[in-house]
Parts: structure tokens; C-alpha cells; sequence
């Protein structure tokens, strides 16, 4: 687990403790209220938290992604002048060890390609 992960599940548990502390199960009426929300939070908090953990793990990918050691810009169509249909190609090499540092211009073409996808997500 890395420390952005460590970050956001202690953040996770500053809100159960902030929860528990205003008495949000005593304030539900009855013992059965009071359990069935005890239970909802649970499976809220577990929901969260799962979700929390897969973002936190795409956004290491991406930035793992972008600090490889070289990237190299091969080609590329609809980056520069975005076609209206959302078509794009971008070719790029990928070294995870060179001496040489990456091409400027492929880590600008990557962060548009992916502007494009999003974009254009249905």
C-alpha cells in the first residue's frame, strides 16, 4: 500500500470516527433502526474504500506510465487537429531504462490522447 492510499483510508476512518462520535446509530429511534444503520454505513464505508483503493491504483499506473524512463514520439493523427468523430493514433516507444531523456512533445501527445478518449467516452 502506497502513502497516497495510506492518506485516503485514514481519511476514510476520520469519517467513521467523526460518525461515531455524533451518535448517528443512537439517533436512528429504535435498536432495529439503529442496527439496520449501523449496517448501511458498513457497507458504505466498505464501498468507499474499495473505491478509493482502485483510483488511488489508476492514478499510480498513469504516473508510472508517464515517468518511464524514455518516451519517444512516433507518430500520430487526430492529436493536433482533433477529428470531430473522436478518431486519434498515436505511436510512441516506451523504455522503462535509457539514457536518453523522453521527447517533450510524446508526453504532450499521450495527455491529448487520453483527453481524447475521454472526450468522446460514451
Amino acid at each position: 500500500m502506497n502513502a497516497q492510499q495510506r492518506a485516503l483510508l485514514q481519511a476514510l476512518e476520520t469519517f467513521d470516527r467523526a460518525a461515531q462520535t455524533h451518535g448517528w446509530e443512537a439517533d436512528q429511534g429504535s435498536e432495529e433502526n439503529a442496527k439496520k444503520a449501523a449496517r448501511l454505513h458498513k457497507a458504505a464505508k466498505a464501498r468507499l474504500r474499495n473505491l478509493l483503493l482502485s483510483m488511488s491504483e489508476d492514478a499510480a499506473k498513469w504516473r508510472a506510465l508517464r515517468s518511464s524512463a524514455r518516451i519517444r514520439a512516433l507518430g500520430s493523427a487526430g492529436i493536433d487537429k482533433p477529428n470531430p468523430d473522436g478518431y486519434a493514433h498515436l505511436g510512441l516507444e516506451l523504455w522503462t531504462r535509457h539514457p536518453a531523456p523522453s521527447d517533450p512533445i510524446a508526453l504532450e501527445w499521450l495527455d491529448r490522447y487520453v483527453e481524447i478518449i475521454r472526450e468522446h467516452q460514451e
